[in-house]
């Protein structure tokens, strides 16, 4: 399970649409809003999170803030509080009536309003975000294919003072393990010498 606020966040959106609907696909990441492939049932259909704003710009930090925490649980000393932004994207269709942009419209604000409510719900809600920067994704086309909105989401994601989790390697090796390989040459077939391996490698069966 992520420790991080926009994955958690993420997570518990897709959860409660498929637990409570309405049918739509939650996807994650910058390459999900061009594609075409990821549509929900009945086209469109879908809630896209995409990390930063549409700049690239990923938020502020902010001194470290006393973040609520469930009855029982270890509370972590943050050393600051990161602003994070996400830029979340709505795309709704009403496949009934593909040509009347009213029935189109309301689609797209019925899905938004559910994933408002959804983030509403998450354990990163509660307060602890904000909305803004609504914009209509106007596409020149003369038939559309339903309608997407897109909104700024800012949400407090704490920066722990915390060691990696136990079996996390993030040191830097200073010795290496096993044989080191030399290649002498830039040949397509180089030759390659070992060097003698360390005290600590386990003999070769």
């Amino acid at each position: 399970m992520s420790n991080f606020a926009l994955r958690i966040l993420f997570d518990e959106v897709k959860a409660r649409f498929a637990l409570e609907g309405p049918q739509a696909n939650v996807v994650f990441g910058k390459r999900e809003p061009p594609k075409q492939v990821n549509q929900g049932p009945g086209g469109a259909a879908r809630v896209a999170f995409v990390p930063g704003d549409p700049s690239g710009k990923a938020g502020k930090y902010v001194g470290a803030k006393i973040a609520r925490i469930a009855l029982g649980s270890r509370r972590t000393r943050s050393l600051g509080t990161w602003l994070e932004t996400a830029t979340v994207y709505v795309w709704g269709k009403d496949p009934d009536a593909p040509n009347d942009e009213a029935r189109q419209y309301e689609a797209a604000r019925l899905l938004h309003d559910y994933t408002v409510r959804a983030i509403y719900r998450s354990s990163v809600g509660h307060g602890a975000f904000t909305l803004s920067a609504p914009q209509w994704i106007r596409k020149d086309t003369e038939r559309v294919n339903g309608a997407e909105i897109m909104f700024l989401l800012e949400f407090e994601a704490q920066v722990p003072d915390e060691a990696p989790p136990p079996g996390a390697d993030t040191t830097v090796r200073t010795q290496a393990e096993g044989p080191a390989e030399i290649a002498v040459d830039t040949t397509v077939d180089p030759v390659v010498y070992e060097t003698d391996a360390t005290d600590h490698t386990p003999p070769q069966v």
